[in-house]
């Protein structure tokens, strides 16, 4: 009964580690998801902001 109680213990911990690891490796999976997202909307964000300058800057001089 000892042993059982040993290898259930063991099979616990070896379950509880994988559990923190995966969850360790969905926060960095979900945290460069955001990075990917921000680097998109500052690309827009820039080229929108180019690309209306340079219309305003056209109009002004027509």
């Amino acid at each position: 009964m000892q042993d059982l109680d040993v290898n259930c213990g063991r099979i616990r911990e070896e379950l509880d580690w994988t559990t923190e690891r995966q969850e360790k490796e969905l926060y960095k999976l979900g945290k460069e998801d955001v990075r990917q997202e921000e680097k998109k909307v500052k690309i827009y964000m820039h080229n929108t902001c180019v690309h209306s300058f340079y219309n305003n800057k056209r109009y002004f001089y027509n």
